[in-house]
C-alpha cells in the first residue's frame, strides 16, 4: 500500500477528509484480514470500524521505519482478539489430545485429485465452520504467521491450549474436506 506522507500529517493534525481518504486506502486491506475470522463482510465491517478508529487514535505513535500496512495489520488483529474476548462469556473447557497420532485422511486421494475439486472458496468456507476459538488460533498460526507462545498471549489462553486448538482445527478441516472430496467422487460416479 503507497501512502503519502502529507496524508498521514494531515491524519494527526485531525483533518476529516484525509481520514475518509486513509479509510477508503485501508479498507481493502483490512477487510481482507477480516473475512478470515468472520463469516462475512457484514459480521466483519463494525470489528474492521472498531480497528480504524485505534488506528486513528494512535495514528501520532506510527513509526515511519515499520511499513504502514503491517501496522495497521497488526491493529486490525489485535483488535479481532480483543472482539472475541469480549464476546467470549464462558471459557470452554478444553480436552488434553495426543498430538502424536494423526490420521492419515488423506491416503485415499492424490494431490491432484485434491486440487483439481476443491478451490480456495471451499478451504475459506471449511475455515468458517469451525468453532471459533479453533477458527482464531488456526487463522493466526497458518494464515498470520504467529507463533504459538503470541497466540497463548494474544487470547489469554495456555501455550498448551494453542497447540491442541490448533491440532482440532486440522483434524477437522481434514474431514471436513475428506467429506466433500468423497461426495465429489460419489457424484461423478
Amino acid at each position: 500500500m503507497h501512502l503519502d506522507r502529507s496524508l498521514l500529517k494531515q491524519c494527526i493534525k485531525g483533518d476529516e477528509k484525509a481520514y475518509y481518504t486513509l479509510y477508503k486506502l485501508c479498507f481493502s486491506p483490512l477487510m481482507s484480514v477480516c473475512v478470515r475470522y468472520f463469516r462475512n463482510k457484514e459480521e466483519a465491517a463494525p470489528v474492521l470500524n472498531k480497528a480504524f478508529l485505534r488506528i486513528t487514535q494512535n495514528m501520532s505513535k506510527y513509526r515511519t521505519e515499520v511499513p504502514f500496512d503491517r501496522w495497521i495489520k497488526k491493529i486490525m488483529i489485535n483488535t479481532i482478539i480483543n472482539e472475541y474476548k469480549s464476546q467470549q462469556t464462558n471459557k470452554q473447557l478444553f480436552v488434553p489430545t495426543d498430538f502424536n497420532s494423526e490420521d492419515q485422511i488423506f491416503d485415499t486421494f492424490s494431490l491432484n485429485e485434491i486440487t483439481q475439486q476443491i478451490d480456495v472458496d471451499h478451504i475459506k468456507s471449511f475455515i468458517h465452520k469451525l468453532p471459533t476459538s479453533q477458527k482464531e488460533v488456526f487463522n493466526l498460526y497458518v494464515l498470520d504467521g504467529y507463533n504459538h507462545k503470541e497466540i497463548a498471549e494474544l487470547m489469554d489462553i495456555p501455550l498448551g491450549t494453542s497447540k491442541w486448538l490448533l491440532a482440532e482445527a486440522r483434524k477437522k478441516l481434514k474431514v471436513m474436506i475428506t467429506h466433500s472430496l468423497n461426495i465429489n467422487k460419489a457424484i461423478a460416479i
